[in-house]
């Protein structure tokens, strides 16, 4: 089974194998790893079930709690 999948694992920036996980990645089926962006990376390798090739954010970020906090409490009073 193994022997299967590697032939169609991407590559990445470098001319290395990405990761199993990386091989829906043109297809946008694929999620995104996050230790291959951590000081160490990923550990699993090439057995990485989730994709080590380059992903844009989806949209905004989420605001912290404390400023979400304050957001419905602003509008709490404004609606009084």
């Amino acid at each position: 089974e193994l022997a299967e999948l590697l032939p169609q694992v991407p590559l990445d920036e470098q001319g290395q194998q990405s990761s199993i996980g990386s091989i829906g990645h043109g297809a946008g089926s694929c999620r995104p790893c996050v230790f291959t962006s951590c000081k160490i990376g990923c550990q699993t390798g090439l057995l990485c079930e989730f994709c080590h090739l380059p992903h844009r954010r989806k949209g905004k970020s989420r605001p912290c709690k404390g400023k979400r906090d304050r957001h419905k409490k602003l509008i709490e009073r404004m609606s009084e």
